[in-house]
């Protein structure tokens, strides 16, 4: 998975060529290795609070029952992709890393050090930077977080391959 887009909750408006613009969503990439010093503590935090939060299960067990959750869940919705289960799936994984027991803001900050690097592109196009991150609502900067681990970190999206360096 290459890229995914990441709808606003709460627009704010940005500089944009000539004007102003009202931001409506956020496109966040695949970490390349250039970002792994901000991307690896991240994925170290979200893999020790999935420990946590599963106990004993190995991770691949808990993966598998994840994905079996979700194939479940969406045969049993219509075809369309409503943008409200995937808020709910992103509320889902800050949930898991909101009750684990290491330093969350410490791990949030490496998260928005990330967006910064190259991978969250405002409306598309331009780079986040720190006047835009600043704009960003608490709700949408965590619905953030929780798009990038749901989509490039957690395993059962990601194969049940997980980085525990």
């Amino acid at each position: 998975m290459g890229e995914v887009r990441y709808e606003l909750k709460n627009s704010f408006k940005y500089a944009y060529k000539d004007g102003m613009e009202d931001a409506s969503f956020i496109t966040l990439s695949a970490p390349g290795y250039k970002h792994s010093s901000k991307f690896t503590p991240i994925r170290q935090a979200f893999t020790a609070a999935f420990r946590q939060f599963a106990g004993d299960v190995p991770a691949e067990e808990v993966a598998e029952v994840v994905q079996e959750a979700r194939e479940a869940q969406s045969s049993n919705e219509k075809a369309d992709n409503d943008s409200t289960s995937d808020a709910e799936e992103y509320d889902s994984v800050m949930n898991v890393l909101f009750a684990w027991n290491g330093d969350l803001t410490e791990t949030l900050d490496k998260a928005a050090s990330l967006f910064k690097s190259g991978v969250a592109y405002v409306d598309g196009s331009v780079a986040m930077s720190n006047g835009l991150l600043e704009k960003l609502s608490l709700d949408d900067f965590y619905g953030l977080v929780g798009c990038y681990v749901a989509n490039f970190i957690d395993p059962s999206r990601t194969d049940g391959q997980t980085n525990d360096t």
